[in-house]
This record gives structure tokens, C-alpha cells and sequence, in this order.
């Protein structure tokens, strides 16, 4: 019956830990980061506000057109003698000097259709380029910050699979230490070995239990940060369906590399542009404008009707020769803004190439620690399964034993960590170089 019981709690527990597990993969990650993540949608909204100022712009050559209704009450002789001739209700009676003098309240009701039509405003139009540069600028930003995000992603993924792959080692090395210190046991209890062979043994094995369950926390670490990114609010431990392994190598020349064709740096270059020609339009602020107006004007005594119309049209051209400082003030703004604009693209520039030779360095650097690791890992491995056959037939020494399981595992991990910068350099070097 025991039996029993102790299967049924086995499945229980199969159960809850399948439900608190979840796979997935890299393809389903970068999906839900790309519908989900808020940064990703941030930057929609400051794409929206620079399309929102760009058609702002069109008031550089669209018309305004408004529409008003007025309406006063009086006896002031010279508001009553004008809203009569407005309303078209003037009599030769009105002329008597004494409803000139004092005339009775009379209602009037204006309804003005309005417009004005810019005609030359070289400095608006020039602004309206500014935005339309400024709007570009924000569009190739956000997909560079996209393409970031996605190697941000790629990159947890990767901490995934090699928390995964770090905790199957450790799991390994807990279960080889545990066979050692059983081992040990039996030499210290046959009086083969001394106390402090057995206390190492109960070392080593502590010492591999608590580095898995850090390894295990780590796992959850990572999940939740792949969540954070997917904006999910699942606290499952997230389960990769592909184990870590290493991106395929390729050579790429430095020179090979065009900078300027890449959407950073011509989001820097658009957003230069942009403060220059807003300094161009602040040039022409000190040139005339000119723009056309015209109106429609219907008056009447009663509310909403058309009783008596009249228009007028003309042009105006209007040159501002002096505001108080004001024009120059912000034509040294603006100068100083689009000076700003174009150190900050060259400082971007070379601190990007400097970024790519780091990269080129690092995954140099990574190859060769691949090359190294992986031929060490082995190494140790065979080495462990020499000194441990010898160390069963009590031909080794205890700290022997320990030493090898400890640098057998260690260089497993570091092959593992050497995989993944690799992994990861190689990612942020095509980030950078779009290559």
C-alpha cells in the first residue's frame, strides 16, 4: 500500500513541476517581444508625435478657414448706424438728427466665413523639411532600437540555454560527487582512509549541491526576464526547445564595412540634417512674408440667417525688422542646436567603430577560448575516468579524485560560457555593421 502512495505522490509531483515549466522557443520569444514589449510600443508613440509635428508643417501652404457667429445688442449711434447699413435696412428716416443722436437698440447677428492662404513663407516651408527629416530620423531610430531589442532577446534566450546546460553539469558533477563520497565512505569505513578524505568528499559534495541550486535559481532569474521582455505575467520557468550551441563562423574584413549605410548612423545623419535646416528657416525669418486673406460677412437681426452679405480680399506682406532680440536670439539657438547635431553624429561614429573593433576583438578572443576549452574540456573528462577507475581500486588519493570531478566540471562550464560569448559578439557585431 505504501507503494502506492509513494507513486501517486511521484506523478503528483511530476504534474505541478510540468505545469510550473513551460517550452518555448527562440522564434516564439522574439514574436511576442516584437507584439508585446512596451519599449517596442514607446517608440511607436515617438514616431506618432514626429508624424503628428510633420503634419503640423502643412500649415506652410494649406489654407485656415474659420467659421464665427457674432452677436451684439445696442443703441451706441455708431454701432446701431453700422449694423443698420450691414443689414441693409437703411431708410431715409434715419437720417433724422434725432435717431442719429439717440437711436433705439437694434440686434445684430454676424456669421463671417473666414480664410487666409499662406503665399511665400520660405522659412515655414523650410521648417516643414526640418520635420520631415526630424520624422525620418525617429522612424530609423525605432527600428534600430527593434533590431537591438531583438538581439537583447536573443541574448537572454541564450542565458536560458545555458543555465539549462550549466544545471544538467552540475547535476552530473552532484551525482558523481555523491558516488565519490559513497565511496570514500566505505574506504573510511574499511579503515582505509582518513577522517579528513571523508570530510572532503562531504565538501566537494556540499559544495556541488549548493552551486546547482544556485544554478537552478538562475533559471528562474532568466525566465523572468524573458517574461519581462514577452510582457508576460506567467512566473513559469521557461524551457528552451534547442540546448545552446554555436552560431556558425564566418570571416568579415573591417574594411569591408559602410557605416554610413547603416540605420543608426542614418538616423544620426537624418536627425542632422533636421536641426541644420531648421538654422536654414530661421535664416528667413528675417525675409518678408507674404499671404493672401479674404472673408465673407452675412448680418441680420436674427440668429443663423443670411440677410445682407459683403466680402473683401487682399494681401498682406509683412516683414518683421526687429522683435527685441528675439529673431537672433533664436537663430543663435538653432545654430548652436545644428553645431550640436553634428558633433554628436561624429562622435557617434567613431565611438561605433571603436564598438566594432572591440566586437572583433571579442569574438577573436572567443574562437580561440572555444578552440581552447573544448579541447581542455575533454581533457579533463578523460582524466577524471582514469583517476577514477584507479581511485576504485584505492590506486588514487581522495584529493586526486576531488580535484579531477571539480576540474572536470569546470571545464565544461567554461566551454559552455566560451559558446555563449561567442554567440554573443557574433549577434552585437551584425547589429552594429547590419552585416
Amino acid at each position: 500500500m505504501k507503494n502506492y502512495w509513494l507513486i501517486a505522490c511521484l506523478i503528483i509531483s511530476s504534474l505541478l513541476q510540468a505545469q510550473e515549466r513551460q517550452q518555448i522557443s527562440e522564434a516564439e520569444v522574439i514574436d511576442a517581444v516584437k507584439a508585446n514589449n512596451l519599449s517596442l510600443q514607446i517608440n511607436e508613440k515617438e514616431a506618432d508625435v514626429k508624424q503628428a509635428q510633420y503634419r503640423q508643417s502643412n500649415a506652410a501652404f494649406l489654407p485656415k478657414v474659420q467659421v464665427s457667429h457674432d452677436f451684439y445688442r445696442t443703441n451706441n449711434p455708431v454701432f446701431a448706424f453700422s449694423a443698420k447699413l450691414n443689414q441693409g435696412i437703411f431708410t431715409q428716416a434715419d437720417f433724422d438728427v434725432a435717431k442719429l443722436n439717440d437711436p433705439d437698440g437694434i440686434s445684430n447677428f454676424t456669421t463671417t466665413l473666414q480664410v487666409q492662404q499662406p503665399l511665400l513663407n520660405l522659412d515655414k516651408l523650410i521648417q516643414r523639411k526640418s520635420a520631415r527629416y526630424a520624422k525620418e530620423a525617429q522612424e530609423l531610430k525605432n527600428q534600430f532600437r527593434e533590431d537591438a531589442l531583438i538581439v537583447k532577446t536573443k541574448s537572454v534566450f541564450m542565458q536560458l540555454q545555458l543555465a539549462y546546460a550549466s544545471e544538467q553539469v552540475l547535476r552530473e558533477a552532484k551525482k558523481t560527487a555523491q558516488e565519490g563520497y559513497k565511496v570514500t565512505k566505505d574506504f573510511y569505513d574499511n579503515g582505509y582512509l582518513d577522517k579528513s578524505d571523508l570530510l572532503k568528499a562531504e565538501v566537494r559534495k556540499s559544495t556541488v549541491e549548493n552551486q546547482l541550486e544556485a544554478a537552478r535559481n538562475g533559471i528562474q532569474n532568466v525566465s523572468d526576464k524573458l517574461n519581462f521582455l514577452m510582457q508576460s505575467e506567467s512566473s513559469k520557468k521557461l524551457v528552451p526547445q534547442d540546448s545552446l550551441q554555436m552560431i556558425d563562423l564566418f570571416e568579415q574584413k573591417e574594411e569591408d564595412i559602410e557605416l554610413e549605410n547603416t540605420t543608426d548612423v542614418k538616423a544620426m545623419q537624418k536627425k542632422q540634417i533636421s536641426y541644420k535646416k531648421l538654422y536654414e528657416s530661421r535664416k528667413f525669418n528675417f525675409l518678408p512674408r507674404l499671404n493672401a486673406f479674404g472673408n465673407i460677412q452675412y448680418f441680420d437681426n436674427d440668429a443663423f440667417q443670411t440677410g445682407n452679405d459683403s466680402y473683401f480680399f487682399g494681401a498682406s506682406l509683412q516683414w518683421d525688422l526687429f522683435k527685441g532680440y528675439q529673431n537672433i536670439g533664436k537663430l543663435q539657438e538653432t545654430k548652436a542646436k545644428a553645431d550640436r547635431a553634428k558633433l554628436e553624429y561624429k562622435e557617434y561614429v567613431d565611438d561605433k567603430k571603436n564598438k566594432i573593433n572591440k566586437v572583433l576583438r571579442a569574438l577573436s578572443l572567443a574562437e580561440n577560448k572555444i578552440s581552447r576549452n573544448k579541447l581542455a574540456k575533454e581533457q579533463a573528462v578523460e582524466s577524471l575516468r582514469i583517476i577514477k577507475d584507479r581511485y576504485d581500486e584505492g590506486l588514487e588519493k581522495t584529493a586526486d579524485l576531488l580535484q579531477a570531478q571539480s576540474l572536470a566540471a569546470q571545464k565544461r562550464l567554461a566551454y559552455l560560457q566560451a559558446v555563449y560569448e561567442y554567440n554573443y559578439n557574433l549577434l552585437y557585431y551584425q547589429l552594429l555593421t547590419e552585416k
